[in-house]
């Protein structure tokens, strides 16, 4: 029954994988980067406003006016904020240990890390060490 509830609802079964990735993939790759907490609370309040419009646009006859926006963005708000905030840690814990396993990697080979700005941002799709140094 739920099975089938869920695929007339296509809302509901679309809107599950984007909380999904709003609150846990995009919070955790943040704090894996290192971004600031300043940083991370802009990012939960623009995906809340998101949220909140997009839930205005699709229902449009259950919000009065424009501003009744407002509460329901403070709503997608507490609905983010716990898990993300929960997700940024985890991802702030473990990033410095993959920056510390490079650099583990590269004294094994005699050599040292590189952390130039391009070897940095090209960790995000080649996650071996770039060492410097003879070998």
């Amino acid at each position: 029954m739920f099975y089938h509830w869920i695929l007339r609802e296509p809302s509901l079964a679309l809107g599950i994988p984007v909380y999904l990735c709003a609150v846990v993939a995009f919070p955790l790759h943040l704090g894996w980067l290192g971004v600031s907490w300043a940083g991370f609370a802009s990012y939960v309040l623009l995906a809340a406003a998101l949220f909140a419009v997009v839930d205005f646009v699709s229902q449009r006859s259950l919000y009065p006016s424009l501003t009744s926006v407002v509460p329901q963005t403070l709503l997608s708000f507490l609905a983010l904020a716990v898990p993300a905030a929960l997700m940024f840690a985890i991802g702030a814990a473990l990033g410095p240990l993959d920056e510390t396993l490079g650099e583990e990697v590269c004294a094994a080979q005699g050599a040292m890390e590189s952390d130039t700005p391009e070897a940095e941002s090209d960790d995000l799709f080649d996650v071996t060490a770039d060492c410097i140094g003879d070998r």
